[in-house]
């Protein structure tokens, strides 16, 4: 799994979708303290914000995105806004795969999986 990356390497990255791993989102603060931790990352009052994607050739990526507004706005809005060079000019954090891939504690998948808000990319 590994720990997560500054943002590198988004030219060829395609949103797909937001998810949010917030306290709110999760239910709890010790559920969002084991995403945390099972994430490598450290936890923030506000949580993170995620846009999932891929690259051209298909692998999965994950962005975790610290302003947490900025990711709603991203859901909301539609991701077909978002350019390639946006993710790396926020230096977010990024993962290889999507978080319903990561190795999470079994009672987080269910919380992160169907909560992200996708769009066609364009």
């Amino acid at each position: 799994m590994g720990r997560p990356r500054r943002g590198d390497g988004a030219s060829d990255f395609i949103p797909l979708g937001v998810s949010f791993a917030t306290p709110h989102d999760l239910g709890s603060r010790h559920a969002y303290a084991n995403f945390c931790r099972a994430a490598a990352v450290t936890p923030l009052p506000t949580g993170y914000g995620m846009v999932l994607g891929q690259d051209l050739s298909g692998r999965r990526y994950t962005y975790l995105i610290e302003d947490v507004a900025f990711a709603r706005s991203l859901g909301e809005d539609g991701l077909g806004n978002l350019a390639d060079a946006t993710l790396d000019a926020l230096r977010e954090l990024r993962r290889d795969g999507w978080p319903d891939e990561w190795e999470l504690p079994a009672d987080l998948a269910p919380l992160l999986r169907g909560r992200s808000r996708s769009t066609t990319p364009h």
